[in-house]
């Protein structure tokens, strides 16, 4: 059994010692003989999954993929499939999520994050980028449209569609340090409609401003970033905090539902002090 410490690169050049030997040959039986994992290989030993990896590394032991022997559809492995360049590393490890009861492989890893820690499911975390977005501003989306069909999160080119078939993208700012609203228009042309959230702050939660503006309209920015051209050929589309600059936009805001819409938000900041 090897003794349970880090590599020292220094070592590589050497010749292998009687203990290094005796570990190789271990790990070759172990390994690439009975085929075992190395989470498997970890257990026996009683070492860290990293330093499983660190000695195969040492002693040139070539690491699998995961699920290296798992058998596709087909019959064939799917490992023989990615040696072959039949597949992609991405289909391979979709294929291998699916086989462990998840969606993707995205799926897998944004689960595994949330358990070990690593990070927060998108939904708890504030500091999120796609927090307000997502989370807040899509929820009242409804508010806003009757009968509205919200589409799943990373739908392409829009968050929801109307019962007038009208796509409609979501997107949400807080209020920066220069006074103004961005938003990320990113020369979206599959939505029809952009509804535009302006929040304060991520604490506070207040909603300043709201926003419906057709995507094919020809408008005029009066924030960082100047343009004239229709919002579906901007990238950024800035409004700045000001009483001058607002009266530009009236045409475009939503103020009846105003009040509603705080109602969501304020019990998102209710969660957040109970949390």
């Amino acid at each position: 059994m090897f003794k349970i410490k880090r590599l020292n690169n220094s070592k590589k050049m050497q010749k292998l010692s009687e203990q290094e030997i005796k570990e190789k040959e271990d790990l070759i039986k172990l390994y690439v003989n009975e085929k075992k994992s190395i989470a498997e290989i970890k257990n026996i030993y009683g070492c860290s999954w990293y330093i499983v990896k660190s000695k195969l590394k040492k002693y040139d032991i070539s690491i699998r993929l995961k699920g290296s022997f798992l058998v596709d559809d087909d019959g064939e492995l799917l490992y023989s499939k990615f040696n072959k360049c039949e597949i992609t590393k991405m289909e391979y490890y979709n294929k291998w999520a699916k086989s462990k009861g998840f969606k993707n492989i995205k799926d897998y890893n944004n689960e595994y994050n949330h358990k070990s820690g690593r990070c927060l499911p998108m939904s708890e975390n504030k500091e999120c980028a796609q927090y307000l977005g997502v989370i807040i501003a899509e929820r009242i989306l409804p508010l806003i449209f009757n009968n509205v069909e919200m589409k799943p999160y990373g739908y392409p080119g829009y968050d929801a569609i109307c019962s007038r078939d009208l796509k409609i993208q979501v997107k949400s700012s807080c209020l920066h340090k220069n006074n103004s609203w961005v938003f990320n228009v990113k020369k979206n042309k599959i939505a029809d409609y952009f509804f535009m959230v302006a929040f304060d702050n991520r604490d506070d939660l207040n909603v300043m401003r709201m926003w419906l503006i057709k995507g094919s309209e020809n408008i005029k920015t009066y924030g960082l970033y100047v343009f004239d051209g229709n919002l579906n050929e901007w990238i950024i589309f800035s409004i700045s905090n000001s009483e001058k600059i607002l009266k530009k936009y009236v045409d475009y805001e939503i103020t009846d539902k105003l009040e509603e819409v705080q109602k969501v938000c304020d019990e998102f900041k209710y969660q957040k002090k109970i949390n």
